[in-house]
Parts: structure tokens; C-alpha cells; sequence
């Protein structure tokens, strides 16, 4: 076996099935085995184990929950005062704006220079505000 759970010489077959199940039955799922690259399908799948037993620092839970905040804060607010325009909210979709802001400051530590980001409209305007950093001057301006 492959990937991070391949690293244990001597599993016992019920803490095996424990991480399997854990890594691949829960709420969050991918698809990569139809990448025909083997080494990008185990990167991916290093990646994906891996997550399980990665932990958060206080420092870090509290940045995400500070930009879930934001995105929630901004996302009521444009509900309260623009009620009658079309702003596509977040609802349903609130840990988005953190997730993406996460996957951006990955992207710059890592040399990135350049971003496009292609999406629907549900939380745009939250992007162009907590991701982008927009002015929300001109974000209102504009809409």
C-alpha cells in the first residue's frame, strides 16, 4: 500500500481500516485516479491521508475562525443594506471564503505571482472583499 497509510510496517487490520475509513468516509471526498500521471494521483493521495493527522495550532484555528467571521459579518451585512439587490450571497457556502484565503497564502508562500480565479457568482462579492481585497468603496460603487 501506498501513500502516508503505507508508512506503518505492522498494521492491525482494525486500526488500518480505522485510518481508511477516516481519510476516505467522512464529509470531504476526492477524485484523483483518473489523473494518468502516477506521481501527481500520489501526491494527491499523500496529501489527502495526510490531513488526518495534521493538527492546528490556537494561532492558526483562530486566524480561520477570524475570516469565517469576516465572510459571515460581510455576507449579513450587504443582506441587511442591500436587501433588494442581487449579491449572491454565501449562504451554504461559508467556509469557502476561508478555505480559498488558506489556499492563496499557500500559493504566495510558495512563490506564486499570479492568480486567476474562475468562479460562479454565489460569494463574489465576499472573494473580491476577503480574498482580492478589493476597496469595498468600489465594490459598492460598482454595484
Amino acid at each position: 500500500m501506498g501513500g502516508i497509510l503505507g508508512t506503518e510496517k505492522n498494521w492491525k487490520l482494525r486500526d488500518l481500516i480505522a485510518a481508511l475509513r477516516n481519510a476516505y468516509c467522512g464529509k470531504v471526498g476526492v477524485e484523483y485516479m483518473h489523473i494518468p500521471d502516477r506521481t501527481q494521483c500520489n501526491w494527491i493521495r499523500d496529501q489527502f491521508e495526510l490531513r488526518q493527522y495534521q493538527t492546528l495550532s490556537s494561532a492558526e484555528r483562530k486566524k480561520i475562525f477570524n475570516r469565517l467571521m469576516w465572510a459571515d459579518e460581510f455576507s449579513n451585512f450587504l443582506a441587511v443594506k442591500f436587501n433588494t439587490a442581487k449579491r449572491f450571497g454565501l449562504e451554504g457556502c461559508d467556509s469557502f471564503i476561508p478555505g480559498v484565503k488558506s489556499c492563496m497564502d499557500a500559493l504566495q508562500a510558495g512563490g506564486a505571482e499570479k492568480v486567476i480565479i474562475g468562479m460562479p457568482h454565489r460569494g463574489r462579492l465576499n472573494v473580491l472583499a476577503n480574498i482580492v481585497h478589493k476597496p469595498l468603496e468600489t465594490i459598492f460603487a460598482e454595484m
